[in-house]
């Protein structure tokens, strides 16, 4: 299930999480799961100035509190530093 909005650069950090070796799922309660290296991990997709909603927040506080992991993605830098990809770029995504 997506939600009935989703952020403009969703598809482009997908193709790079996907090109680091992630397979993606819709699920809640963010906008996804990233399954990576084994390990499953909720993932929220925000534009580079986007908030938190209040539920989203809770969730977030949730993971915390209880040594969840949890992603929150904004650029192609976040999720290569997540995933534990190469910085300087190497991955050429049109």
């Amino acid at each position: 299930m997506r939600a009935a909005r989703r952020d403009a650069n969703e598809d482009y950090l997908l193709r790079v999480a996907e090109q680091l070796g992630g397979f993606w799922v819709y699920a809640g309660p963010l906008d996804g799961w990233i399954l990576h290296r084994g390990k499953w991990t909720p993932v929220e997709i925000k534009a580079p100035k986007g908030l938190l909603t209040q539920l989203q927040q809770r969730f977030m506080r949730d993971c915390e509190t209880y040594g969840g992991p949890r992603y929150i993605w904004r650029t192609d830098e976040d999720v290569i530093k997540d995933l534990g990809g190469e910085w300087p770029r190497k991955y050429v995504l049109t």
